[in-house]
């Protein structure tokens, strides 16, 4: 009997610590199931929370941009408003503006079309580098093109320089100058194929400079209308003429030049005396210039305006002669609204380029 009850003791005992493992089990099962629904939720909530947020920051984002791209397209659209071919403007120039939107200030533009216009010009350098000259005069030409382009590519490079050192009230002021060499830009593409006897090299050549033209072109009627289009997009910017003087002198006279004229006794005297009534070295400005010595750097003053019958407060400056190039610049400046280009020509590789007095005999 003691046996029976001690077995039954410990079945009893034995059940019972099935029922703890059994529950402990259970409840570990349920514990994790807990846990899991717990971590499961806390994250669908964090996942729509962040989506939310996202959401909401994207909207205002979009609208942030909307407006940026709008008021570059402006930017863009005032710019290129005067120019002739605005497919060449408006597309290239926009299109820079999407690789990079800090390109999207006026001042940028203006260089940007500039850089354009560079790009353009080395593009159909290349291309004449192909071409075959079968007579002499073609190949004499040929190598007179590729002064040119030199020249030409100088003096885009100044412009480019000129936008990229000044801020944009000071650029409104160096307008001449832009002027001056953008023009010069197109003259020397043009004078290029003057050069050709073939009809059909010059055809071709025309084909394959009309790019370059248009683009220079451009640069050239934005530089023209930048007090208009400086006033509209920037309202702080105001015009400055040419004709508006600092210290009693035009603007466009830099600092050494305006101490020289300042000097009582120590005003520079002229190379050369020209002069219509004979009483000079020479009566014409061609007669001048061809004597210009080949060596010659520095300031040559050709004549006394004087002479003509000018009246000038700075005679001897405002017909200096700047002579950077024999060959390709030289500068006769003026302070006149009305200006004249002209080109000596001796041989189709000597080319100068002169700014005169309108009405009087060159």
């Amino acid at each position: 009997m003691a046996f029976q009850d001690f077995a039954i003791l410990s079945e009893r005992r034995r059940n019972e610590r099935k029922e703890k493992v059994k529950k402990r089990v259970i409840f570990g099962v349920l514990s994790s199931i807990l846990i899991v629904c717990v971590i499961g939720a806390a994250t669908f909530v964090l996942v729509n929370k962040t989506g939310s947020e996202n959401n909401v920051n994207k909207k205002p984002t979009t609208a942030s941009t909307d407006t940026k791209v709008e008021h570059y397209l402006k930017n863009i659209k005032t710019i290129c408003s005067s120019t002739e071919y605005k497919a060449k403007c408006e597309g290239p120039l926009s299109e820079e503006v999407e690789k990079d939107p800090k390109l999207a200030q006026p001042k940028e533009l203006l260089r940007l079309s500039m850089k354009l216009a560079e790009d353009e010009i080395n593009k159909a350098f290349n291309k004449t580098m192909s071409m075959k000259f079968e007579s002499e005069m073609d190949n004499g030409a040929y190598e007179d093109c590729k002064q040119l382009f030199d020249d030409a590519r100088a003096e885009i490079g100044f412009s480019i320089s000129e936008v990229r050192k000044n801020d944009l009230k000071k650029l409104s002021t160096r307008t001449p100058e832009l002027n001056n060499w953008l023009s010069a830009v197109i003259s020397y593409h043009q004078t290029c194929i003057d050069g050709f006897v073939n009809d059909e090299l010059k055809t071709e050549l025309k084909k394959l400079f009309q790019d370059p033209q248009e683009f220079v072109s451009n640069s050239l009627a934005i530089v023209k209308d930048m007090s208009s289009f400086l006033s509209t997009l920037e309202p702080s910017v105001t015009r400055h003429l040419l004709s508006e003087k600092i210290d009693d002198f035009p603007s466009w006279i830099g600092d050494a030049d305006r101490r020289i004229l300042k000097a009582a006794d120590d005003k520079p005297t002229p190379n050369v005396t020209v002069a219509k009534d004979g009483s000079g070295n020479f009566k014409t400005i061609s007669e001048a210039l061809a004597a210009v010595p080949q060596s010659y750097t520095g300031r040559y003053i050709p004549l006394n305006p004087t002479r003509f019958g000018i009246t000038d407060p700075y005679p001897l400056f405002t017909l200096l002669l700047l002579i950077f190039n024999l060959y390709s610049l030289c500068y006769l400046c003026g302070d006149w609204i009305d200006t004249c280009w002209i080109r000596l020509q001796r041989e189709p590789s000597n080319y100068w380029r002169v700014l005169l007095l309108p009405g009087h005999e060159n």
